[in-house]
C-alpha cells in the first residue's frame, strides 16, 4: 500500500507540475499570438508603405517623361532657330534662360532619382532578408 501511495503522490506531483507547465505554455502562446497579430498589422502597414514607394516610382517615371518631352521640344526649337536665323541661338536671352531652367530641373530630377535609387535598393535588400528569414523559419 505504501508503494501505491508513493506512486499516487508522485503522479499527483507530476500532474501539478504539468498543470503549471501547461499554464506557462498557454501564457507563452498567448503572447506569441499577440506578437503575431501585431506583426501581421505591421506587415499590412509595410505593404501600404511599399505601395506608396511603388506610386513614387510611377510618379518619377511621369516626371522623366515630361522632362524628356520638354527638353526634346526645346531642342527642336533651338535647331529651328539655328536654321532660320542668322542670329546665334546662344545670344537669344530667352533660349539661354529656358536652358538654365531646364538644367536646374534636370539636376533636381537627378537628385530625386538618386534618393529613390538609394531608398529602393535599401528597401529591397531588407525585404529580401526578411523574406529569406521567414522562408527559412516557416518552411520547417
Amino acid at each position: 500500500m505504501a508503494e501505491t501511495m508513493t506512486s499516487a503522490e508522485c503522479m499527483h506531483h507530476d500532474h501539478r507540475h504539468w498543470a503549471s507547465d501547461l499554464s506557462m505554455w498557454r501564457d507563452d502562446v498567448q503572447l506569441w499570438q499577440d506578437a503575431c497579430n501585431s506583426a501581421t498589422n505591421e506587415l499590412q502597414r509595410l505593404q501600404q508603405r511599399l505601395q506608396e514607394h511603388h506610386q513614387a516610382l510611377a510618379g518619377h517615371v511621369d516626371q522623366l517623361d515630361t522632362h524628356q518631352g520638354n527638353f526634346m521640344q526645346h531642342e527642336h526649337t533651338v535647331v529651328d532657330q539655328c536654321r532660320n536665323s542668322r542670329e546665334s541661338v546662344s545670344s537669344s536671352e530667352h533660349a539661354v534662360s529656358e536652358h538654365a531652367d531646364e538644367a536646374a530641373l534636370h539636376q533636381r530630377i537627378r537628385d530625386t532619382h538618386e534618393q529613390l535609387k538609394k531608398r529602393h535598393h535599401t528597401l529591397m535588400a531588407h525585404l529580401k532578408m526578411l523574406k529569406a528569414t521567414l522562408d527559412a523559419e516557416l518552411s520547417s
